[in-house]
This record gives structure tokens, sequence and C-alpha cells, in this order.
């Protein structure tokens, strides 16, 4: 299908009562090339909506975008066969729209899975304000564990990409919208992406806002700068001060993102830090994942948006504790112009417990473990501000991801200007006795414990 010169206020498709393709949804599925191109400047405010892409009626793959020898592809269209793209500088047109609390795909939502290539590329300079909401990308009409992923392309194939210096483009909710929590619904999208990337940002483009969706796979979101081929597929670490250009200004993403449990209160507080030239002006949007995804961030489960202080801390507070399948958590920051960063790296599972704190001392097991990391991006120690580098090794502390640990940091006086020079720092010994009463059993030292005096 093909939609070009100027042409505006086109539907393709429209609301499905159910999970079903019946009128208005349409099955475009089996094309060598796109199945659906938007082309051109002023081809602006048109809708997919509602359709089945890439499968047939029983939601079996039938791939759009195999190539052949007979394929047109527009030149300077889109850099692949994507079951949808929309370039040459068509703006403000929509995949999808707002499914309400409906966590199935149905009503707009198009189901975009089985193709050969990515499901959706937006492409080109000027190709700007273009919305992909509500949809399921890479899987079947209802979420659940029963049905298989369906995904797009091999498996260095991102979901969904936006190249090409493409600025503006909105995938899931605007910077201006307050996501959704407790589900997939409304305009998020589900890209269930296997061991493929969910969003890919490639050339110059900024202001492309990336929120509230429920990504999984290998990496959520990839920025790539140009020439910068070898970061495809891996984290992108963070700069000092933030100033680098590059796709949506290549924003830092945050770091040492963890929860404290209080069972007590029963709340959840989720805490961490963002690194760049005025972090209050960044929105953070926390998610929880049931696996820690080999280190790379993914954002299966949108939890909740906060704003960091002056200092680039930010806090979170969630009623009750965790569940099991969200235990392992990343964030994405957003600027005032609408550019989201990558995910932070998830902490990874050291113990084989499937959880980020075996011990439950509230520190991530990753920044208490010794060893080598495998088959992961993640570094031990803590890495406060997501560079590569770790900034505070813990388990050369004595830490351990075994047993509780209590990190004490201790300040002391000191007059070095004065007649006599002189500092208050503990003895040796003062230090070790304090260390060792922790060392216990019990895990408490001897004054903590009761007595008829204390009682």
């Amino acid at each position: 299908m093909l939609i070009r010169g100027a042409s505006t206020d086109n539907t393709i498709g429209g609301p499905r009562p159910n999970q079903d393709c019946a009128s208005p949804c349409n099955i475009i599925a089996g094309n060598l090339g796109h199945g659906i191109l938007i082309r051109d400047a002023g081809t602006n405010h048109n809708t997919i909506a509602g359709n089945y892409i890439g499968v047939d009626a029983l939601v079996a793959p039938v791939p759009n975008g195999e190539g052949g020898p007979t394929v047109f592809m527009a030149p300077g269209s889109c850099e692949t066969r994507a079951a949808i793209c929309i370039g040459l500088q068509a703006q403000d047109n929509i995949i999808g729209g707002d499914r309400g609390e409906s966590l199935s795909c149905d009503g707009p939502c198009n189901v975009v899975s089985g193709n050969a290539t990515s499901a959706i590329e937006i492409y080109g300079r000027n190709t700007n304000g273009n919305q992909v909401r509500g949809n399921f990308i890479g899987g079947n009409t209802i979420s659940s564990p029963a049905f298989p992923p369906i995904p797009n392309g091999d498996v260095s194939t991102a979901q969904i990409r936006i190249s090409a210096d493409a600025t503006s483009n909105v995938i899931g909710f605007r910077l201006t919208e307050s996501p959704t929590d407790g589900g997939c619904t409304h305009v998020c999208n589900r890209v269930i992406g296997t061991t493929r990337p969910g969003v890919r940002i490639s050339g110059e483009g900024i202001g492309n806002t990336v929120r509230g969706n429920s990504l999984t796979g290998r990496l959520g979101i990839d920025l790539v700068a140009p020439g910068d081929q070898a970061a495809r597929w891996n984290i992108t670490p963070n700069d000092e001060d933030d100033f680098d250009g590059g796709p949506n200004d290549l924003q830092n993403a945050p770091s040492a993102v963890t929860a404290y449990k209080d069972k007590l209160t029963g709340i959840t507080t989720v805490s961490g830090v963002l690194v760049t030239n005025h972090p209050e002006l960044r929105t953070v949007d926390i998610y929880g994942n049931p696996t820690d995804g080999g280190g790379f961030g993914t954002g299966a489960e949108f939890l909740g948006t906060t704003k960091p202080k002056e200092s680039g801390e930010f806090r979170l507070q969630l009623p009750g504790l965790l569940p099991d399948d969200l235990r392992f958590l990343s964030a994405t920051a957003t600027d005032t112009n609408g550019s989201t960063s990558e995910f932070s790296p998830t902490s990874t599972d050291v113990t084989g417990t499937n959880t980020p704190d075996a011990d439950g001392d509230a520190i991530c097991d990753q920044w208490e473990y010794a060893g080598a990391i495998a088959d992961s991006p993640a570094i031990s120690g803590i890495d406060f501000d997501s560079d590569g580098i770790g900034d505070l090794n813990l388990s050369a502390l004595g830490a351990s991801p075994s047993r509780k640990d209590i990190p004490v940091e201790i300040d002391y006086m000191s007059c070095f200007e004065c007649a006599v020079p002189h500092w208050h720092f503990p003895s040796a010994t003062a230090l070790e006795t304090v260390r060792t009463a922790w060392q216990r059993p019990g895990g408490r030292p001897r004054w903590c414990e009761p007595s008829p005096r204390n009682q």
C-alpha cells in the first residue's frame, strides 16, 4: 500500500472490536518490499490502525520485506524493507492509537510481527512528528507467555527504527503525557524483541521520545552515533556533563538504579542518579523486568515517573513490594526537547537466584561481586555515571552478595592551618573494632544485644 504526493487524512484499516482481524482490519502480508509506504513532503495526518501486518488471520507469519529481483524500493524512502516505512519528509502520521485499558491488541492496535526485517522505520531529515502508539510488535494479539514471540527480522534487527536524522517522533507516550502503570495499556507499544533490540535511533535527529512502552529483548533502546557502528546493539557509555551530539544528543542514561523495600511501611523506594547538565530538567521513567536481560537495559513494564534533584539524585516511592517478575530495575531520562536516553543497565543476577539482591541488604549483588561478569556489559562495583568504569569497588572493601553489608562513610574534622596542625581521624584500632563487631554471629555488635540495663 502506498500513500504519497502530499495526500492527507487517509486511513488504512480502523479500530477492531476484538483481537480478530475482521472488518475494517486489513491483512497486509507477503509483499516483497514494504507492506505500507507513506512518503513525500505534505503527506501528513494519515493513520494506520487495526491491521495485521506480516501475519495471516491465524497470526502465523507471512512476512513482508523478503526482497527479490522485482522489488520496487523508492529511492531514499527507508534504509530497510521495513513492513511500515514513513519517509521523505512525511509528517504527523499515526501508526496505531489509544487502546484504552485493554491489555490485548484490539481497537486501533496493529499487529506487526513475523516480517523479514524491521517492523517500522521512520526515515530521513524533516520526517517529523510521526507517532507509533498502542501496537503489538513482534508478538501475538494477546499478552501471555502461552503465545510465543513472532519477531521481525533476524537477531540483529531492530523492531522499530528512527534513522537518517528523523526528528521529534514519538514511540508510546509524549513527554507531556503521563504513562500508565499496571500493564501495557492505552498508547503503550508492546515490543517483544527476544534477542533483538527494541528501538534503534541513528543519525543526528533529536527530540525522539520513547516512553511508557514494554520493550524487551537484548537492548530496549539503542542510540547509535554516525560512524559508530561498533556500538550497535550495545549500551552507549555516558559522557561527563552530557555535551556530546548524535541521535537524541546521546542523552545520558540514569545510573545505579536500585530499590529498598521497607516491610514495615509496605513502601518500596526506587533510587538512582542522573549525571548530566541540569538533571532537574529531565524526566526519569522507571521500569521493572522479570530477568536481568544479561545486563542490557530493557523495560518490560512501566512503574512510575520522577524528577531528579539538581544533584542528579532521584527517588520514586511505590506502594507495596515489587512483584517477583519486576525486581530487575531500569530507567530512562528524557530532556525538555523530548530526547529519550537508552535504558540504564539492569543489575546482573550474579548469584543465579533470579534476584538482583539475594542477601536483602538493598545493595545490588552486582555491586558487591568480585568476579568477572560473562556475556554482560555490567562491571563489578558501582558505576555511578555509567561510563563503563567502576567508581566504587565494594568487594575490595569486603562486601559480598552472600551476606548483608552496611557501607559506612566516616567524616572527621581536621585543621592543617592551625598553629599545631591536627586531625581527628579514627585510629585503625577503632575502625577495626567497629568492623569486627558487625561480623559477629547474628550480624550485630555486642552493644546491640538485650541486657537487663537496656531491655
